[in-house]
């Protein structure tokens, strides 16, 4: 690879000039037997001090087991898998990981960046052979972070051969999820995309977390778009895009860094792999690097008097180790694994291009806003959506206010003209009872029916011999009518 022997040219103006590198290459084939078999040959015919590689997971990790046994140390910028940190004494004492994932760490990233927001629910779509570093590099990617302790719920999804992409979406985010990771092919990725727009999953409510780690600046600047689609299409994509945030290696942005890729694709120009990009991306950096590291703790060795084939001697020496490599400052743990520093990625949707809106430093296990930034939410969110959709894509769980029915109508009115006339009626019944009760009252006297005496009539009616009586006279038929004398004085 260029990348390694451009570090080898740097290590050999610092180590002692009686040390030479000879390179041997060969090729795992990512199989878990191939890589073990070349391993095997390389070091029965004595050729071997380090072993560089291999990449592929299944393909280092009995190369890794067998390594202990020869005392050979292993750097490989691969071995990303849990399992590398998880049995790293037991199985792997020889291993150095000088790569920039560790799908441990980064598993605790995306959980790190989740709580930023306080989203407590996500669904992981992948692609299995989605990012073509190593075999089932998303598969074992999305495996790890599902598997993560945490008190979040989460669930997973293999999108296949990405088929009916649009039942895909509906029955597996559909109203349940608001928060998606998504680790496939960056074709992939747009395609889902578009037809999350075409069914209104850009409409604020839901947010998609895209693994992409190994893009260059130029391709993850603008991932939305393509020179030979359509103008409808892209315009979709971007829209979509809004949605979207993106995870990858911090890039290196050193004048260093520059002429570096410009190396690298000068050497790889007579290879059957060139490379198209403006820069070359961290996993390329990260191959000259893990020479630099063991050039480094090669060259200590050998000043404390200490043997080339050493390599446990040479092992611990990589570990605990702080240093400026090309990809920036390159800090290896104790446990002989790299703290890497990854990058949150956001569009801006005016000018369409994806910039840095967080970076979280892998040393110090930080996560730090950059600042005069913001994301742009989708919808013109000013905030984070919740992790659960509110109203759902096509709005099913907010239903609009159905108009009062006519019918509804029609029942309130005569309702109430049947109330008015049953209270109507009670009144006009009453007044009638009480009517009648009135005239039954036989005893009543009329307010005309009284007489009021004088004097005079009182001296007549007691000549007559009448006192305080009343009796029939030719004049007295009001006495038999009912009438009331009453003596009144003057």
């Amino acid at each position: 690879l260029p990348a390694v022997n451009i570090g080898i040219l740097r290590a050999r103006s610092f180590l002692p000039s009686d040390v030479n590198f000879t390179v041997h290459y060969a090729d795992s084939k990512c199989h878990i037997g191939v890589g073990i078999n070349e391993a095997i040959k390389l070091w029965y015919a004595g050729k071997v001090h380090v072993f560089f590689g291999p990449v592929c997971d299944y393909a280092v990790a009995p190369v890794a087991r067998q390594t202990r046994f020869w005392n050979i140390p292993i750097v490989s910028v691969g071995a990303m898998a849990a399992e590398f940190k998880k049995f790293h004494v037991e199985d792997y004492p020889t291993l150095t990981r000088a790569g920039a994932v560790d799908f441990t760490v980064f598993s605790a990233l995306i959980h790190k960046f989740l709580d930023q927001f306080k989203w407590n629910k996500f669904k992981i779509l992948y692609e299995q052979q989605g990012i073509n570093v190593s075999d089932d590099f998303c598969k074992i990617m999305s495996s790890s972070i599902y598997y993560t302790p945490s008190n979040k719920r989460k669930d997973y999804f293999n999108l296949g051969d990405l088929g009916d992409l649009e039942n895909i979406i509906i029955s597996e985010i559909g109203i349940g999820y608001g928060v998606v990771v998504l680790c496939a092919s960056a074709d992939s990725v747009r395609e889902i995309m578009i037809k999350a727009h075409e069914l209104n999953f850009d409409n604020g409510e839901y947010v998609f977390l895209n693994i992409d780690l190994f893009s260059s600046k130029e391709d993850s600047e603008k991932p939305w778009y393509r020179e030979n689609d359509t103008t409808e299409r892209n315009q979709k994509a971007k829209k979509a895009y809004e949605a979207l945030m993106t995870v990858t290696l911090r890039k290196p942005t050193s004048p260093e860094y520059r002429n570096f890729s410009e190396e690298v694709k000068k050497r790889a120009g007579n290879d059957s792999f060139a490379y198209g990009e403006d820069e070359v991306n961290s996993f390329v950096g990260a191959f000259h690097d893990a020479v630099i590291l063991y050039a480094l703790a090669l060259n200590e060795t050998l000043a404390n008097n200490r043997s080339i084939t050493n390599g446990t001697e040479i092992t611990h020496r990589m570990w605990n180790r702080t240093f400026e490599g090309i990809t920036g400052t390159v800090s290896i743990d104790s446990n002989g694994d790299r703290n890497a520093d990854y990058s949150l990625l956001d569009m801006d949707p005016h000018t369409g291009k994806f910039e840095v809106v967080a970076n979280y430093f892998g040393k110090d296990k930080k996560y730090v806003p950059v600042s005069n930034t913001e994301i742009h939410w989708a919808g013109n969110r000013k905030s984070a959506p919740p992790d659960t959709p509110k109203c759902g894509f096509d709005g099913a769980k907010c239903p609009p206010e159905k108009p009062f029915p006519e019918y509804g109508i029609v029942i309130i009115v005569l309702g109430s003209l049947l109330v008015i006339v049953v209270i109507a009626a009670f009144f006009i019944y009453r007044h009638i009872k009480l009517e009648a009760e009135l005239a039954e009252m036989n005893w009543r006297v009329r307010w005309d029916d009284i007489m009021f005496g004088t004097m005079e009539n009182d001296r007549k009616m007691r000549r007559q011999g009448s006192n305080l009586s009343l009796t029939r006279t030719t004049n007295g038929e009001a006495c038999a009518e009912g009438r009331v004398l009453i003596e009144r004085s003057d």
